[in-house]
């Protein structure tokens, strides 16, 4: 009977734990502190509920510097952006661990008509081809509130966008070279739309040019524009002039306060389940200098209850709301006598 008791007691007790280590909605914190999750009545464009443990979305933005387009390599567009958001004063760049890819195609460099290196269609830079990544999430400017498209096929269909990307990394104006007052931006990708009835090959790079393109002429997109495909195709100018790009960050995931369990912290994921990790989340605190502090006793135990290997995060700011330390009180209680039945 009193083997019984104690085996309940513990049941209850680790119930009582996840419960009280599971954040309510309104404490989900979205990485960067950016997007405002009372924005659009709180609701997530891409999946029409209000914002969840674990949903996903993206920002973009116009770079505030400006560059030539008369390289072949796709990387080089792409470090560009990414050295743009690593210098904003947003905090979005890898420092964060966040990672941005430009909107932009390049095309296959031929030599002797020997392939010598291969081009890359925008939709594959920046993930978000359909028939591989999905319809995807929701794309933001980088004030939080502003949506741009709610999807992928929003993003790439024949339809308006929702808003012109015509915001920088630091929130300020995209620019508008001299004598090109239509905010020319470099593209180098085709007028085609996502179309899913006619499987049209939107996202690819625009034939002859490319960025790089051979000829010196390469294809632009207005960020001024977000009717139709005018923001990613319109016309062309020489490769040498400077103009700005795109930048799309990968998508982010709405974590717990701090973003314990951002993906991007420890790699794709910090834990394979999302139970420990929210129970995890419970067990470190912030200790001196800002460091994660944790009790080796209790990880031990976790260990025993759930039979796998947890990871020490690398950081934390998560600490239990007050009103749950009963509940986690309880629950502690409940795993050590588990553990000593051992």
């Amino acid at each position: 009977m009193k083997r019984k008791l104690i085996n309940l007691f513990t049941v209850a007790s680790l119930a009582l734990l996840v419960l009280a280590a599971a954040p309510a909605t309104g404490q989900i914190t979205p990485p960067l502190g950016i997007l405002d999750l009372d924005a659009n009545d709180g609701i997530n464009p891409a999946t029409g509920n209000g914002w969840a443990m674990g949903d996903t979305y993206r920002f973009v933005f116009t770079t505030s510097g400006m560059t030539a387009a008369t390289s072949t390599d796709i990387a080089t567009y792409n470090t560009f952006v990414q050295n743009a958001a690593n210098a904003s004063s947003l905090n979005i760049g890898a420092a964060q661990g966040v990672t941005w890819k430009a909107i932009a195609s390049t095309g296959d460099v031929i030599v002797d008509e020997v392939v010598v290196s291969e081009g890359v269609d925008a939709r594959d830079n920046t993930s978000t081809n359909i028939a591989v990544n999905g319809t995807g999430e929701a794309i933001f400017l980088l004030n939080g509130t502003t949506m741009v498209a709610e999807d992928y096929p929003a993003l790439w269909g024949n339809g308006s966008h929702s808003s012109n990307i015509d915001m920088t990394e630091e929130l300020t104006a995209a620019p508008r070279p001299d004598g090109i007052p239509y905010g020319d931006t470099w593209t180098g990708t085709s007028r085609a739309a996502y179309d899913p009835e006619a499987e049209t090959d939107y996202g690819i790079a625009d034939p002859g040019f490319e960025l790089g393109a051979l000829d010196g002429e390469s294809q632009c997109g207005l960020f001024a524009f977000y009717s139709g495909t005018h923001w990613i195709w319109r016309w062309t100018n020489d490769t040498n002039i400077e103009l700005p790009l795109y930048a799309l960050s990968e998508p982010l995931t709405l974590g717990p306060p701090g973003g314990f369990f951002d993906p991007n912290v420890n790699g794709d994921t910090m834990y394979d389940d999302l139970d420990m990790q929210i129970i995890l989340s419970n067990f470190v605190a912030e200790g001196e200098g800002g460091g994660p502090e944790y009790n080796e006793d209790n990880l031990e135990v976790l260990l025993e209850v759930f039979g796998s290997t947890v990871p020490v995060p690398e950081s934390t700011s998560t600490v239990p709301e007050p009103a749950s330390m009963i509940l986690l009180l309880f629950g502690a209680l409940g795993l050590l006598g588990l553990r000593r039945r051992k």
